[in-house]
């Protein structure tokens, strides 16, 4: 009997579904199977689909940790059933996961096993990141394509919708510590209005392929004056709305380091750095890099701005020009 279970568990696999494995030797882990994209598959409270919604797992998710199925029958149930049967069986089972720090069941009729071979991890590339899925953004996770994600208008035939870009990302520190670079962005989601949020993110990797483990808000129309990575962290340094300031003009400077605790990003210090003035400016010559949100190409003259003693000097990418700046408010 020994020699043929193999058969014997690749009939059962035929008739009943991936989940027909998830025995107490079966897969340590899934991944989903059956579900549209844009679509999600729900992780509930209880093995039925009555009970409560607990979050929910990506049509291309991958990784869920198996912690046991309900619902599957014995061998000598499946071999005397027809094979309508068996396929009513399978829709009928549940299965324990664990997925992104959430413990809940899924349905198993969308399990697979995950049996993605083996491979040493990589560092997420810059395409990656400009096409994976991110958590925490959106209700639902969404996949950039070349950095940017649209949803549908909030209004039919209407101009507003939602929109996820991605920033410059920083790759080579090892956020989640398994000794393996990693890497952190950002993004920004806004609805085509005034409001523009902006999220730091955490991305990991599994072998050839790349994980957002988690992604925290920052605020409402910050203005980023550094973004760096050390230590396996991540320094944001911004400026935002200190008391009583409208969201259109933020004056209070924020230094915060963000670390990856889990699935979960977490601010692990917060300082502020006093109020925004022309003195912020001065020690450094600026470099014009995009105009109403379009890039400045690459190989046109660059475009410069000098602070330096109430004055503004700089090349306009032909002749040089300077002026008196004055201050009267940050």
């Amino acid at each position: 009997m020994i020699k043929h279970a193999p058969q014997l568990l690749g009939l059962l696999f035929t008739g009943w579904s991936a989940a027909a494995l998830a025995t107490a030797d079966g897969p340590d882990h899934f991944a989903v199977t059956g579900v549209a994209e844009g679509h999600v598959l729900n992780l509930r409270e209880g093995p039925a689909a009555t009970t409560r919604r607990i979050g929910v797992i990506p049509h291309d998710g991958w990784g869920l940790r198996n912690l046991g199925c309900e619902g599957m029958p014995t061998f000598a149930e499946w071999e005397a059933m027809s094979e309508r049967e068996r396929v009513e069986s399978g829709k009928n089972s549940w299965c324990r996961v664990e997925y992104r720090g959430l413990t809940g069941w899924a349905a198993g009729r969308y399990l697979r096993e995950d049996a993605t071979p083996y491979r040493p991890a990589a560092t997420p590339t810059a395409e990656q990141l400009a096409n994976a899925t991110y958590w925490g953004v959106e209700e639902r996770p969404v996949r950039l394509v070349d950095g940017t994600w649209e949803g549908p208008p909030y209004v039919a035939g209407g101009a507003s919708r939602p929109r996820v870009r991605l920033l410059e990302p920083r790759l080579g520190t090892d956020a989640d510590g398994d000794g393996v670079a990693d890497a952190w962005v950002l993004l920004t989601r806004d609805s085509g209005g005034s409001g523009e949020y902006l999220h730091v993110a955490a991305v990991t990797a599994r072998g050839d392929r790349t994980e957002n483990r988690g992604t925290l808000r920052v605020g409402d129309r910050v203005d980023v004056m550094a973004f760096e990575t050390s230590d396996g962290n991540a320094r944001l340094d911004y400026v935002t709305q200190g008391p009583g300031e409208a969201a259109c003009c933020p004056t209070l400077m924020v230094s915060s380091v963000y670390g990856l605790e889990g699935y979960r990003v977490v601010e692990r210090s917060r300082t502020e750095l006093g109020r925004l003035s022309i003195k912020t400016l001065e020690g450094t010559e600026w470099r014009l890099l995009s105009v109403d949100r379009e890039n400045v190409p690459a190989d046109e003259a660059p475009i410069t701005a000098r602070f330096e003693g109430g004055r503004i000097t700089g090349s306009a990418g032909c002749n040089n020009y300077f002026a008196a700046v004055e201050a009267p408010t940050p």
